[in-house]
């Protein structure tokens, strides 16, 4: 059969462009030339405003592909002059699979379906712009962690998500 290569191409480009898919090469001259167009994962630039969700499967499963996720921010500037920022991300477990409880060293299957069905474990950071001072989070199984790292700041916590439940972690923080 034909193959739509322009298509293809359109559809790949697409990706990178959105950052779905990013390349990391050996090669100094081809990492320079995906650095170049922005295809190389790199944080953005130190300074200016940004936010980017960085979540870790830390289970022994696929359920990642199960999960649908959506992120609300909204930055704004307050009396003092201060910008304040609020985050929502919600998570959904699309998982079908009942489970009598979670339990990490009982999720491993013999098939990639079965993978993808269960309990999702969660590793979640938030990367900020430096010097970021949380004001307060909620929705993880723990208290939300302020850290630095690659100069920026991150805000971190870890859940866990049952097949069919749906979750929202709160964060508010001052840039």
């Amino acid at each position: 059969s034909e193959v739509p290569w322009l298509d293809v191409l359109a559809a790949v480009k697409g990706m990178l462009d959105e950052r779905q898919v990013q390349f990391y090469m050996a090669d100094p001259a081809l990492q320079g030339l995906a650095e170049s167009y922005g295809w190389a994962g790199a944080l953005p630039a130190v300074g200016g405003d940004f936010v980017m969700v960085v979540d870790t499967n830390v289970g022994y499963n696929k359920v990642t592909a199960s999960v649908d996720q959506g992120i609300e921010y909204v930055a704004e500037i307050g009396p003092s002059g201060e910008i304040q920022s609020e985050l929502a991300i919600t998570y959904r477990n699309r998982s079908a699979q009942a489970v009598g409880e979670c339990d990490k060293d009982k999720q491993y299957l013999p098939t990639y379906d079965s993978l993808a069905e269960g309990c999702y474990w969660d590793y979640v950071r938030v990367y900020a712009p430096q010097g970021a001072r949380l004001q307060g989070g909620e929705g993880g199984d723990e208290p939300f962690q302020q850290l630095d790292e690659l100069e920026r700041t991150v805000f971190a916590t870890s859940m866990e998500l049952e097949p069919g439940e749906e979750r929202v972690l709160r964060l508010r923080y001052v840039l």
